[in-house]
C-alpha cells in the first residue's frame, strides 16, 4: 500500500473522466447506480489507485468521503475484471487514461463481441442444452414471482399499444419477459 500518493489535479481528473464517460461531476460523486455513471466512477477510482497510488481512504476523501473503504476495494477489483472482458468499457477507460496521463495504455483490450447489430446483444456461436435449460428455469421462476395484477397491467398496456418497444419502455422489462407474460395471458 502506497502511503504517499503522486500529486494529481483531482478537479482536472474529474473533468476528464466526466468528459470521456459523458456524465456530470455531480453524478460522478452521487450514489447513483446507473451503469454509465458506475463505469465513470469505477474508472475514476481505478486510476487513482493504480496510477497515483491513492489508498482507499484517500480515494474516499477525494470523492467527498461518503464511501466506505470496502466499497472502493470492491470497485477496484471489479474494474480490473471488467477491463479484461468488457470491450466498450476498456475502450472508454483507455481513452480516459491516455487523455489524462498522456501515456500510452498498455493493457490489452478484450476482443469486440460479435453482434446482431451494433446496439446490444452478443451473438453466441452456439447454445448448449444446459444453457437453454437453465435459461428456461430462471424465466419460469421470474414469471412466478411477478404478481398477477402486474402481469395484467403489462398485458393490457401491450394490447392497447400493440407495441413491444412501447410496453418494454413503459415497464422497464426485457423482451423475453414480456413475451412470456403475453404467452401466459393468452393461455
Amino acid at each position: 500500500m502506497l502511503h504517499n500518493p503522486k500529486p494529481v489535479d483531482l478537479e482536472l481528473l474529474k473533468d476528464t473522466c466526466c468528459k470521456v464517460f459523458e456524465v456530470n461531476v455531480e453524478d460522478l460523486l452521487s450514489p447513483s447506480r446507473k451503469r454509465h455513471i458506475m463505469d465513470a466512477r469505477r474508472a475514476y477510482f481505478f486510476i487513482l489507485r493504480t496510477e497515483y497510488g491513492y489508498s482507499e481512504l484517500g480515494i474516499s476523501r477525494a470523492t467527498g468521503g461518503s464511501r466506505d473503504h470496502s466499497t472502493i476495494i470492491h470497485s477496484n477489483c471489479t474494474t480490473a475484471d471488467i477491463l479484461d472482458i468488457d470491450y466498450a468499457f476498456a475502450q472508454k477507460y483507455k481513452q480516459f487514461y491516455e487523455s489524462f496521463t498522456l501515456k500510452q495504455y498498455v493493457r490489452p483490450i478484450p476482443p469486440k463481441p460479435k453482434t446482431y447489430n451494433l446496439k446490444v446483444k452478443p451473438l453466441y456461436e452456439y447454445y448448449t442444452d444446459d444453457m437453454i435449460a437453465q435459461s428456461k428455469i430462471k424465466m419460469a421462476n421470474r414469471i412466478k414471482m411477478i404478481s398477477d395484477g402486474y402481469k395484467d397491467k403489462v398485458y393490457e398496456s401491450f394490447r392497447r399499444s400493440n407495441s413491444f418497444l412501447a410496453t418494454q419502455a413503459k415497464f422497464g422489462i426485457s423482451r423475453r419477459l414480456l413475451d412470456n407474460i403475453i404467452i401466459e395471458k393468452l393461455k
